[in-house]
């Protein structure tokens, strides 16, 4: 249900039959398998409980923001389309008029649907930064799952990387829509990749490194405390990352940096040699 594959299901337990259901998947199908429940305990005597497991958003429960921004566009268009036909006579403007009706229709739908996401998930928008990374999950899979089995290739800053950074995004990154896409991308990654490599450190040891460099960083020259509690924000995430990942398959190797590079390496390359099956 959390990949869009069903809709629902009935769960036989110790406790006897429950309902679990995907109302975000289809608020519509959910309402009538929740009826079908009640009727079914009201007859046995025995109440089903339900389980929502992937539930609509709070402010849209129906579903229909989205939807609802479109129906004055297509009454618009209808409009539109009878106006062309009886006031202009010739081809050539009637095509012109047609042109021109797509282009202003493709405006107003993406304002449309830019003022519905706001509406159902309102505060900031997404950065570009984000965005690059819900364009990366989605265009990278396809590359990624036609490459020779016999080939060898090294993602740096990749889907896991991804998907950690959008669980820190605006609030529609928080919905249970957003949340399924966001689960099913995972899990398709998770099932092309065979191994992510987890590189740590102790706080101390990273909040030392990054005050240290020349390079720019959102907790360089904080105090202690902000950076200790990002860093655990920034585990979290990682740690919901990987386990989604693994769900599907994929090896997580975890490595400690706090050594020197060569002794990293090193490590690295022999956790690789066993997951690779090669004698050492």
């Amino acid at each position: 249900m959390r990949e869009r594959r069903a809709y629902a299901a009935f769960v036989v337990g110790p406790e006897g039959l429950s309902l679990h259901i995907a109302s975000a998947a289809s608020p519509v199908v959910a309402q009538l398998l929740t009826q079908q429940a009640q009727a079914l305990g009201a007859t046995t005597g025995r109440p089903v409980p339900i389980v929502d497991v992937v539930a609509t958003d709070a402010d849209d429960p129906r579903g229909a923001g989205f939807a609802a921004g479109f129906l004055p566009l297509v009454l618009t268009s209808l409009a539109a389309g009878v106006l062309l036909a009886v006031a202009v006579r010739s081809r050539r403007a009637r095509l012109a008029g047609l042109g021109l009706f797509a282009v202003l229709a493709g405006l107003a739908g993406a304002a449309a649907t830019l003022a519905r996401a706001r509406v159902a998930a309102p505060g900031r928008w997404w950065t570009r930064g984000e965005l690059r990374s819900v364009a990366y999950l989605r265009a990278w899979r396809g590359p990624a799952a036609s490459r020779d089995s016999d080939e060898t290739v090294l993602l740096d800053h990749g889907p896991a990387f991804r998907l950690a950074y959008l669980l820190d995004g605006p609030p529609m990154a928080h919905t249970a829509r957003f949340q399924s896409w966001w689960t099913r991308t995972g899990m398709s990654w998770g099932r092309l990749l065979d191994a992510v490599i987890l590189l740590d450190a102790p706080d101390d040891v990273l909040i030392r490194r990054i005050d240290e460099r020349d390079r720019g960083h959102r907790i360089r020259g904080v105090g202690r405390d902000d950076a200790v509690a990002f860093l655990a924000r920034y585990r979290a995430a990682y740690d919901a990352v990987l386990d989604v990942l693994g769900a599907a398959g994929t090896r997580v190797i975890r490595v400690d940096t706090s050594t020197t590079p060569e002794a990293i390496g090193a490590i690295v390359q022999a956790r690789l040699d066993v997951l690779a099956g090669r004698p050492r």
